[in-house]
């Protein structure tokens, strides 16, 4: 499977890698991760990821895990800022966000395999969620003609 990994700014994690790059890396295994550390193409990656570890959450705070949900792709967060995000607490509940707090949660997290359902409900709801924009647009003009 492939891992997308979006790293925040230098860290030991990423030590190897330049200031602003990508880089993939292999194992002797099936899978492969790809550690971005550049902005601006996130999207494209979450959509052929297997699985997205969203950065932040061992540093501030979390980056956006409604990227990677969208595309019905498991998502696993460090707990540092979470609380600051209703979506964390939604996604959560339909199984499809994990909070890694332990080496335990970590090996749950790299082990779970959601089935095809799973991820094809979870980019449904995704897709439900949309058009926030133009509701509180429609909502902002309707009061402003009062």
């Amino acid at each position: 499977g492939l891992l997308v990994v979006k790293t925040q700014g230098r860290s030991s994690f990423d030590n190897d890698l330049p200031v602003n790059g990508l880089r993939r890396a292999s194992s002797e295994s099936s899978g492969s991760a790809i550690l971005v550390n550049e902005m601006g193409f996130l999207s494209e990656l979450y959509s052929a990821a297997d699985w997205a570890w969203v950065g932040g959450g061992f540093g501030s705070g979390i980056h956006s895990t409604l990227e990677p949900a969208c595309y019905g792709v498991p998502v696993a967060v460090g707990p540092r800022g979470v609380q600051k995000f209703s979506e964390v607490n939604l996604l959560s509940r339909t199984g499809q966000l994990s909070v890694i707090s332990s080496v335990a949660d970590l090996d749950r997290w790299v082990y779970f395999s959601p089935s095809p359902e799973d991820r094809l409900r979870w980019k449904q709801d995704a897709q439900a969620r949309r058009g926030a924009t133009s509701r509180i647009l429609d909502d902002l003009r309707t009061q402003l003609k009062r």
